[in-house]
């Protein structure tokens, strides 16, 4: 029984780099603010992004890299409102993911917590939940696997 086991381990640490190789990569495009002198915004909601992607297991190559298989887009906007003098921000925006041949694979509109803390990162996390869920079941066994 213990051979057994020992076989069946071996067998499935053997198979998972190969597995591996398998993992279908997206690269982030810089996305587009709603104003477009806002470059450090778009800059920090990208860096954000590529970070809750990574976290969730989704494959982000650099946005220089031409071997991914699919493209992550998108645009937001971001939104102020003060009441009793605390501002709350809320970040809303529109994505979706193409494939190699500009084919739109997912799209949805997205929006950050309504009690976030930090609405970008409400916004960056809430993205990359939706584009794991979308990316496939093979992300998820990977990373149970791990």
């Amino acid at each position: 029984m213990k051979t057994l086991a020992a076989f069946l381990l071996a067998v499935s640490l053997l198979a998972l780099p190969l597995h591996a190789q398998d993992r279908k990569t997206i690269r982030v495009d810089q996305l587009v603010a709603d104003n477009p002198g806002d470059q450090g915004m778009t800059n920090l909601l990208t860096a954000k992004l590529i970070s809750y992607l990574t976290k969730y297991g989704v494959s982000v190559v650099e946005s220089g890299g031409s071997d991914a298989d699919a493209v992550l887009t998108g645009s937001f906007q971001v939104a102020s409102a003060t009441t009793n003098g605390n501002t709350r921000y809320h970040v809303q925006g529109a994505m979706r993911l193409t494939d190699k041949d500009g084919k739109v694979l997912w799209g949805d509109v997205v929006h950050s917590g309504p009690f976030a803390s930090s609405a970008t990162s409400s916004f960056a996390e809430n993205v990359a939940k939706k584009v794991a869920a979308f990316w496939g079941p093979s992300q998820k066994t990977e990373n149970k696997a791990r």
